[in-house]
């Protein structure tokens, strides 16, 4: 009995989950081209939606609440789902199957790239010092940044460090007091435009602030590591941030092509690694990588073209009809 109400649990989960992430593909496409910080966001609430629906529905029926007994409707009937796969010798072994495998590609993807990758943890960032001419590009970008109605919260300090490195990279760190890192490499690569641009997408993550939302999404998604279609959101999430954070960056700078050219030179600084014998997870993350900033030039270079969807009404709608989905299913 405790194996079919776990089962179950597994199922419901799944289940809220994928409908809801194909539900809100259909959204995009009728809405298109929407604003990608909603489309951020509502992925968000369809990984963090089930947890919190599932724990309302423990505690009412803990509570012996008549409204957890007698739901006040059913889109999919999770009991009898749940029966048809337990009576059939196979279907449930697939099923498991399929949960176990999405566990091992969460273990693989998060303790095994990452660690390898480090998440930009393993660059030296304690010989960083300041540079005067950074703090008037960041300057800069903050003003661009309030007079297109973007400011960072008041509880939130930001920092702008140079780092004398041969790698490239631009790194943020920190969730309250926000310290960016730019290494000399990468200045010397890029024009003074070019690093603007770079600095702005930085700040831009600093306004959503994304290093406390991620850690909380992953911590929603740790819990669903069974499910398949947690997986595919995360990375979408990750994906659309990237392209929300170009495009303030954008807002800022009002020169979209600037961050598009400097995505290009670091792009090449990570294809120059291609000939390297490197680790499968390694080649895994650089392709990725490879994969992931073609998209933004991409839509860099198509910015002008693009006048995003940012009816206020489409987020308050999108919560509504999740919150439906996922309740219904039970």
């Amino acid at each position: 009995m405790g194996r079919i109400i776990f089962f179950e649990i597994l199922l419901m989960n799944t289940l809220q989950v994928g409908v809801a992430y194909f539900w809100f593909k259909m959204v995009i496409r009728l809405l298109r081209p929407l604003s990608p910080v909603i489309v951020a966001k509502s992925l968000e609430y369809i990984v963090v939606f089930p947890v919190v629906v599932i724990i309302i529905k423990t505690l009412l029926v803990v509570s012996g609440s008549d409204f957890a007994v007698q739901m006040p409707y059913q889109m999919i009937r999770l009991k009898l789902w749940n029966s048809a796969i337990w009576e059939t010798s196979y279907w449930w072994l697939v099923l498991m199957a399929i949960l176990a495998g999405s566990t091992f590609i969460f273990v693989f993807q998060e303790f095994i790239i990452l660690g390898r990758r480090g998440g930009g943890q393993h660059l030296d960032t304690s010989a960083a010092k300041r540079d005067d001419k950074l703090e008037l590009i960041l300057k800069a970008v903050l003003q661009g940044l309030e007079k297109s109605n973007y400011k960072i919260p008041r509880y939130k300090k930001v920092e702008i460090f140079k780092v004398e490195d041969r790698e490239q990279f631009a790194l943020l760190k920190g969730i309250f007091h926000h310290k960016i890192y730019l290494s000399s490499a990468l200045i010397d690569t890029l024009d003074e435009e070019e690093v603007m641009a770079t600095v702005a997408h930085e700040v831009a993550h600093v306004i959503y602030g994304d290093n406390l939302r991620t850690l909380l999404i992953w911590s929603m998604r740790a819990l669903q590591p069974f499910n398949p279609f947690t997986l595919a959101i995360f990375r979408d999430i990750i994906e659309v941030r990237e392209s929300a954070c170009d495009y303030l960056a954008s807002e800022a700078t009002k020169n979209p092509m600037a961050l598009a050219s400097a995505l290009i030179k670091m792009q090449g600084e990570v294809e120059r690694v291609a000939g390297e014998v490197l680790v499968g997870a390694e080649e895994l993350a650089r392709r990725e990588q490879i994969y992931t900033t073609k998209n933004r030039v991409n839509e860099l270079l198509h910015l002008k073209n693009n006048r995003f969807n940012k009816d206020p009404f489409i987020p308050v709608m999108v919560v509504i009809f999740l919150l439906i989905i996922m309740w219904g299913i039970t």
